[in-house]
């Protein structure tokens, strides 16, 4: 079932967001990148 949804509905996801967050990404720049994205960066 989960690989189903990564083949079927991850697709549709990306194709409709505005912003990706990569959350193993270190601390500091998850955060920082989610202060650009709710200030409008």
């Amino acid at each position: 079932m989960i690989a189903a949804d990564l083949a079927e509905v991850e697709p549709a996801l990306r194709a409709e967001c505005t912003h990706e967050v990569d959350a193993a990404r270190p601390l500091d720049d998850l955060v920082t990148g989610l202060i650009a994205i709710a200030s409008g960066q």
